[in-house]
């Protein structure tokens, strides 16, 4: 964090940040090498904390790859190929996974939140399936509302002239919310999260029809 920190405000690395960096790599290469030795190769991949150990395993490998990049002077703002492997050394925040294992409330804390993932996302489908529908209705009514004003036929430059020189109440903001499918989406999804606020939408959509304004009212 505090390498990170320096880089957002610097060209080049701190050198006692490097420092403390190369000592911490010389600790996590022992302590796996010292692991490794105890338990033998064979249950260092195959006992019940296989997964945490391949992780450290990984972390250092990608600590001696970033180690033997620095010895030879590789610039941190280069542009080759290699400076995209400095992006995977974000996998060293994992690190902070491994207090889990000593801390036996954070490890039940992870394993609850694991849990409820499978849970979350099913919600997350649920809630693009309900947006997509009321998406869809809306996109319907709404581009049957402008086709009374506007010919939705020329191009969208036309659109646009057509719907500055009209003089009908809400035109643009029905066109620009509700103007097609991938819009009433966006709009949908940014009422849901409060990119928007939701009565700018559901007062345009009051312009169409009052049941569109009622659907719209019972989404949000």
């Amino acid at each position: 964090g505090l390498e990170v920190a320096h880089l957002a405000s610097h060209m080049s690395p701190s050198q006692p940040l490097q420092i403390i960096s190369l000592l911490f790599t010389n600790w996590f290469i022992l302590e796996v090498i010292i692991r490794i030795r105890v338990t033998g190769i064979r249950n260092f991949f195959t006992k019940h904390e296989w997964m945490w150990n391949l992780c450290d395993l990984v972390l250092v490998f990608i600590s001696i790859v970033e180690l033997g990049y620095t010895s030879f002077g590789t610039s941190s703002t280069s542009r080759s190929p290699l400076s995209t492997l400095r992006a995977i050394k974000i996998i060293r925040v994992v690190r902070l996974f491994r207090l889990f294992r000593y801390f036996s409330q954070l490890a039940k804390l992870a394993l609850m939140v694991a849990d409820s993932v499978r849970q979350l996302l099913w919600a997350l489908v649920m809630f693009i399936l309900i947006m997509y529908v009321w998406a869809v209705t809306l996109t319907e009514g709404c581009t049957d509302w402008l086709k009374l004003h506007v010919n939705v036929t020329d191009g969208d430059a036309a659109i646009a002239r057509q719907i500055e020189d009209s003089q009908v109440d809400g035109l643009k903001e029905v066109h620009r919310f509700f103007g097609s499918l991938d819009r009433s989406i966006y709009t949908l999804f940014q009422v849901s999260l409060g990119g928007v606020s939701w009565h700018q939408v559901t007062d345009a959509v009051g312009y169409v029809d009052w049941f569109y304004f009622m659907l719209l009212f019972a989404y949000v």
